[in-house]
C-alpha cells in the first residue's frame, strides 16, 4: 500500500501512525488543542510527498466489511445447494453420492467454497485479533492463523480434486 505518512489530517482530525496503527486524535472546541479518541482503524489515510500528505484513500476496512458478507453469502448459498441435492436426491447409496462428489460443477463450485470459508474465516480472525488482541500476541497469532488457513486449503483442494 505505500508509506502511510506518520501523522495525517482526516475527516475525524489527526491520526498519528506508529507501526501501522492509527491513534486518533479530534480537534477540542477550542480549536487549538487536540485529545487522543481512540486506537482506531480510520476511515482515510494519507499518501505522502517529501512529508506532505497529497493524497488520501479510503481504508480497507469498507471493502473488508463488504467481502465478509459476500463470501458469508456463498457459504450459504453452497451449503443450500447441497441441501437442495440432498432433500431431492435422496441418496441411498454410495454411487449416488460418489457421482455428485465427482461431478465437475460441484468439485468447481467446492473449491470456490473453500476459498471463501478460508477467506471469510481469515477476514474475520484478523479483524477479532487487530482489534482485540494484545499486541504482544497479534503478530505470533496471525502468522499461527495463517499457517493453519493455508494448510486447510490445501487439505480441502486435495480433497476435492483427488476423490477416488
Amino acid at each position: 500500500m505505500g508509506r502511510v505518512l506518520p501523522v495525517c489530517l482526516s475527516l475525524i482530525g489527526w491520526c498519528a501512525s506508529l507501526t501501522g496503527r492509527f491513534w486518533c486524535f479530534r480537534v477540542l472546541p477550542s480549536g487549538q488543542d487536540y485529545r487522543m479518541v481512540s486506537h482506531c482503524d480510520i476511515s482515510f489515510v494519507c499518501f505522502t510527498v517529501r512529508g506532505v500528505c497529497v493524497a488520501m484513500k479510503e481504508y480497507l476496512g469498507k471493502s473488508n466489511w463488504i467481502a465478509q458478507r459476500v463470501t458469508g453469502v456463498y457459504v450459504l448459498m453452497f451449503i443450500a445447494y447441497v441441501f437442495a441435492w440432498y432433500v431431492i436426491e435422496k441418496p441411498l447409496v454410495y454411487s449416488d453420492w460418489e457421482g455428485f462428489l465427482n461431478d465437475i460443477v460441484f468439485q468447481i463450485l467446492a473449491t470456490i467454497f473453500s476459498i471463501t470459508v478460508v477467506y471469510h474465516s481469515w477476514l474475520g480472525i484478523w479483524t477479532v485479533l487487530t482489534d482485540y488482541a494484545p499486541e504482544a500476541h497479534e503478530e505470533l497469532t496471525l502468522r499461527l492463523s495463517q499457517l493453519i488457513h493455508v494448510l486447510y486449503l490445501a487439505w480441502m483442494l486435495d480433497l476435492i480434486w483427488r476423490w477416488p
